[in-house]
């Protein structure tokens, strides 16, 4: 949950805005094929499946030469994969897991075959003292057909045993951390030598056992539904929220595809959600396409009202192979939820500066609107001077002609017991004059400090072409800013 630390948070923190290192779904995947091993049970492979196309493929671009170490659930634009790392774990930690995917699929246990991925392929194995040859033969995950044929040396008696996913029995997870809102099970098949077979699930796996010979054929149907996705209650980060799942694959949302702007949509029940194979995008990929949903926009008195929009949505692994684009799995379900795009402002269409930015630090979210009461987890991005300490600071707008202003509106961002940043020794606004001099402006109103509360302050109007917030940073200590708004 944490970068701090590379930490877990408190019971149910999971922010979009994550750590999710890549290296630690790798060694999820490790650990659960492990508990497998160990028990035989299916819901094991259940999670190593969906974090194996979700959580840990995202950590490799297409292209196989760029990385991601944290794995976030939304990202403003300004996160990308990297060609390397100083702390090289999560590169070698992928690349080694995709070279020995092919010892993940199937397992052995005395004269039971397990079938525990579906994917493209052929496996040779001995059962019951004769070797037997399974092919695969499947465009899984975008279809859920699967065709398995059996080709022993000779008749030999043994049992095959076909995982059937949690995914497609209604359930994402083995456990009540996330639901589908629609938990009816899809209607899955198996037929054998094209007859239908009614088969009970032990374990999460069917069985058939049954002397086999040479050419058999086994027939898997696995429906794909599109699942719309929530978490539990007590998830902040995901209260008023929806994602979308179909089959193992769990879906983003990129700007590129949705007219540059993710985190004002809304996808109300009624949305209308088809999936379609693209081959010409991101190395051929089954997208979503997306019809009667909404976007939350700004009324001129600040109120939210929705438009309609039509959107569509990739596979999370797949985002940030096209360039910087903001991203997002978790929209709202209704415009009370969602972060509509700021409106016009002296601020939000002034040039923005800081005396210091750390790489990768955007400074726009100190324009964007949106408080910590506008985030379901409470956690909005911030600007912050870190790793600086006990100096003085200052972000500043200049504006494309002389702008009159009369107050400010300051947020202040605090991290004490994870981070750094503290509410600064003090602060104040000055105004660029005409000799290009900075002045402060005669306050009207105190300069308060509040954490995370917003906090006003007037002042005789000036005109002028730039704006500058001054922080003075306390001794030992950075800070930081949530917003800073311009009247």
């Amino acid at each position: 949950a944490r970068a701090s630390g590379e930490a877990y948070g408190e019971a149910y923190e999971l922010p979009h805005r994550c750590y999710n290192e890549t290296c630690a779904a790798v060694a999820f995947l490790f650990w659960s094929h492990r508990m497998f091993l160990m028990t035989g049970e299916a819901r094991y492979m259940d999670a190593f499946e969906r974090t194996l196309y979700n959580g840990a493929l995202s950590g490799v671009s297409l292209s196989g030469n760029r990385f991601f170490y944290p794995n976030p659930l939304e990202s403003d634009g300004s996160y990308s994969r990297s060609p390397w790392f100083g702390c090289a774990c999560c590169p070698p930690n992928i690349l080694r897991l995709i070279a020995s995917l092919g010892g993940y699929f199937y397992a052995v246990r005395g004269d039971q075959l397990f079938v525990n991925l579906y994917g493209a392929g052929r496996v040779k194995t001995e059962l019951g003292g004769t070797l037997v040859t399974l092919e695969q033969d499947t465009d899984y995950p975008w279809h859920g057909t699967v065709r398995l044929r059996v080709q022993p040396e000779r008749p030999v008696t043994f049992t095959l045993r076909l995982r059937i996913p949690g995914w497609v029995r209604g359930q994402p997870l083995p456990s009540d951390l996330y639901r589908y809102e629609d938990p009816t099970p899809a209607a899955w098949q198996v037929r054998l030598n094209g007859r239908l077979q009614a088969l009970p699930v032990e374990q999460g796996y069917v069985d058939l056992r049954r002397e086999w010979r040479p050419g058999e054929e086994v027939v898997l149907d696995l429906p794909m539904p599109v699942r719309r996705v929530a978490g539990h209650p007590n998830i902040a980060a995901t209260r008023g929220q929806v994602a979308l799942e179909r089959g193992p694959i769990v879906y983003a949302f990129e700007g590129l595809d949705n007219d540059g702007r993710v985190f004002d949509i809304v996808l109300p029940q009624t949305a209308r959600i088809e999936p379609r194979f693209r081959a010409d995008l991101l190395g051929g990929v089954a997208v979503l396409e997306i019809r009667d949903a909404q976007r939350a926009v700004r009324t001129a008195d600040g109120q939210r009202a929705t438009v309609p929009a039509s959107l569509v949505a990739i596979p999370y692994a797949t985002w940030a192979n096209r360039g910087p684009s903001p991203m997002t799995v978790w929209v709202a379900r209704d415009a009370s939820v969602a972060r509509p795009a700021p409106r016009p402002t002296p601020a939000t269409q002034a040039r923005l500066t800081a005396s210091f930015a750390r790489s990768g630090m955007s400074l726009e979210p100190i324009r964007d609107q949106l408080y910590p009461s506008d985030y379901p987890d409470g956690r909005a991005p911030q600007f912050d001077f870190w790793p600086r300490k006990g100096t003085r600071e200052w972000i500043q707008y200049e504006f494309a002609s002389p702008t009159r202003v009369q107050s400010v509106v300051v947020a202040w961002f605090d991290d004490t017991g994870t981070g750094e940043c503290r509410l600064p020794a003090s602060w104040r606004i000055l105004y660029r004059d005409a000799e290009g001099q900075w002045q402060p402006v005669r306050s009207l109103d105190e300069y308060g400090l509040r954490k995370a509360e917003a906090v006003r302050v007037k002042f005789e109007p000036v005109t002028t072409e730039a704006l500058r917030l001054e922080v003075q940073l306390r001794a030992g200590f950075s800070a930081g800013l949530y917003e800073w708004e311009v009247e």
